[in-house]
């Protein structure tokens, strides 16, 4: 796209974001302005809007900008935020990692003074682009000073301008929009750490090694395969007296076992993935006689991963006991990407992988896999669940901690509660009922719709 076109379609957006997000809060326009924002930014990079990663990560933004139209919580704008750099990032570069792909959009938007892009379609000037700014400032102050000095000695044409409201808000909004905007319309990227992140190599490869050295790998071979061998049967007999604990226990045990457990996985993975990247890390990968070292650090993965798997029904136990918080549902999430790190490790192994690919790949899938669980209502999911699934309601305990106040007005009318639980429950969705008349158009959300 030329220059001109692009600055006259960012004007136009910067104007659309102002009449939408100032002074607003977050609803139907951060819908609109996604829906507007993402094909737009894919036009304006045309050299990688078909890349399959720029589409998804172009979708992924799209959908987590709608998403606070139905539901919100400070994990979505997160997650928004992250999908947004991302898709900026991947537009940039298609072939970097996850890591520098979210570093090269950060640094795209908000590092204003490294504005410089020159190709064949378009050279921006930021000199020139000062020059203007200060040259329409300094004539807009003057401006407004001298027909403040002459409303003072003229009546008439103090009566003209006393009916013009000059919204300075507005106007600092626009233009900090428009060079965001702007900004972000082109490539730009710290090109250091994008050279490094392309040339890092994702296979390990052999190389030549005194014979010192290949006493030395003959040494750690049998130092690891002595270690695994203990380690292993330290966590075989774990298990064996993991097993002979009675299945049913009480809410405060069931909290000490998952504690305990989580500490317990925490320091195992740590020893599991430290020891194979040190036994694992160059010339040992090719020596013919690994396959015992192999064998055994398969063993200890799938031990680990029976570990991950002990510390998740400890936590299912505790969580239909005791009900859902976000601190339990975070430790689900950390077992989960546990599985992940230890699923990469093991095809590092196999396939002779470097440490960068088990980083790069690691963050890809763990941080896709957080974006894509944004999309539900955690909080109305926790809610329900803890109302009429948990075997303990603790409605005290409940009202503390961010809940659904839909779903939980229509269990107060169906279950008995204490009295000063339903004014509580009343008066906030009284305050949810007063707050959705008063919005403007900008802030609709689904529930606004679905009651009209």
């Amino acid at each position: 796209m030329k220059n001109k076109i692009i600055i006259s379609y960012n004007i136009v957006l910067a104007i659309l974001f102002t009449v939408l997000f100032l002074n607003q809060n977050i609803g139907l326009n951060l819908a609109i302005f996604g829906i507007l924002f993402t094909p737009y930014l894919l036009i304006t990079h045309s050299e990688n809007s078909k890349n399959k990663s720029a589409l998804f990560s172009g979708m992924l933004f799209l959908g987590l900008s709608i998403v606070p139209f139905f539901h919100q919580s400070t994990y979505v704008f997160w997650s928004l935020f992250f999908s947004f750099f991302l898709f900026v990032g991947t537009l940039i570069n298609t072939q970097n990692s996850y890591i520098t792909k979210i570093i090269n959009g950060i640094f795209n938007t908000v590092a204003f003074l490294e504005i410089r892009k020159e190709t064949t379609s378009h050279k921006f000037n930021l000199k020139k682009y000062i020059f203007y700014f200060i040259l329409i400032g300094i004539s807009f102050i003057i401006g407004i000073i001298f027909i403040l000095l002459y409303s003072s000695s003229n009546e008439k044409f103090a009566e003209i301008f006393s009916n013009i409201t000059i919204r300075f808000d507005w106007i600092f909004t626009t233009l900090a929009a428009f060079i965001i905007l702007y900004k972000i319309s082109f490539s730009n990227k710290i090109e250091n750490l994008t050279k490094i992140d392309l040339k890092s190599p994702l296979h390990l490869l052999k190389k030549k090694e005194s014979l010192k050295n290949q006493k030395r790998k003959i040494q750690e071979t049998q130092i690891g395969n002595s270690l695994l061998i203990t380690l292993n049967a330290i966590l075989i007999f774990y298990f064996i007296t993991f097993f002979m604990e009675s299945p049913e226990l009480k809410s405060t045990t069931l909290s000490e076992a998952v504690h305990q457990g989580v500490n317990t996985l925490i320091i195992s993975i740590i020893f599991a993935i430290g020891i194979i990247l040190y036994f694992f890390r160059g010339n040992i990968n090719f020596y013919k006689k690994n396959k015992s070292l192999k064998i055994l650090s398969y063993i200890w993965i799938t031990l680990n991963i029976i570990l991950v798997f002990t510390t998740i029904y400890r936590n299912t136990q505790y969580i239909q006991f005791s009900g859902f918080t976000y601190k339990r549902f975070g430790v689900i999430l950390f077992l989960t990407s546990t599985l992940i790190g230890l699923f990469t490790t093991f095809i590092k192994i196999q396939n002779k992988k470097t440490f960068w690919y088990l980083l790069k790949t690691n963050v890809q899938i763990i941080g896709t896999f957080l974006l894509l669980i944004s999309f539900f209502n955690w909080n109305a999911i926790f809610t329900k669940f803890n109302l009429y699934q948990a075997k303990i309601v603790d409605l005290e305990y409940l009202m503390r901690i961010k809940y659904d106040v839909e779903t939980f007005k229509k269990y107060s009318e169906t279950n008995p509660l204490s009295e000063q639980i339903k004014l509580k429950i009343d008066s906030e969705y009284r305050f949810n009922q007063t707050e959705r008349e008063n919005q403007k158009w900008q802030e609709y959300t689904f529930n606004h719709f679905v009651e009209e």
